[in-house]
């Protein structure tokens, strides 16, 4: 239990060092540094799509410090070229290309490119539609609190297909 709530500490105190660190990019007033907000020209990115898949390719020059949204769902990311430094809220780590890992839902990252990066996200297009502003609703929360909610409504409708599920065997059972 005390390793538990030790974990969970250090979770809240990288979580709020991830928000402090946007906060410091999207407040700059330093001349020298230059905020980008969202997709732009410094990190183009390469939307692609297949059935049922998104894949959000990026372009990182070296030197970018970027934060990352918070993601839906568990997905894929893999780092095709290059190294780069990541925080999140289960610690920091320096990955290096060619590497994958899997990306568990609700999780938010600071990275800073130590050399040029290209990075792919992999996310599920259950909709399959190439709407951008469509696929942002579908796989990204807004903040924790949509996160939570998102996640709810996930669990509900997994118990509601559960319940159907066992309702449909002891019908068939009955019928026997």
């Amino acid at each position: 239990m005390l390793s538990e709530l030790k974990t969970l500490e250090k979770r809240k105190k990288l979580r709020k060092k991830i928000f402090s660190i946007e906060d410091a990019i999207r407040n700059t007033t330093n001349p020298n540094y230059k905020t980008y907000i969202g997709d732009n020209e410094a990190c183009p990115v390469k939307h692609t799509f297949s059935d049922g898949v998104y894949v959000r390719e990026m372009f990182i020059p070296k030197g970018m410090m970027l934060v990352g949204k918070i993601i839906k769902q568990t997905h894929h990311i893999f780092l095709m070229s290059g190294k780069i430094a990541i925080i999140t809220e289960d610690g920091e780590k320096i990955m290096q290309g060619p590497c994958s890992i899997v990306a568990k839902g609700g999780t938010k990252r600071v990275g800073y490119a130590l050399t040029d990066v290209v990075w792919i996200n992999v996310h599920p297009n259950i909709t399959d539609t190439q709407d951008l502003d469509r696929l942002e609703q579908d796989v990204i929360a807004e903040d924790y609190d949509a996160y939570n909610r998102y996640i709810e409504l996930k669990n509900a409708n997994l118990f509601t297909k559960t319940l159907k599920k066992i309702k449909q065997m002891i019908i068939k059972t009955i019928q026997l």
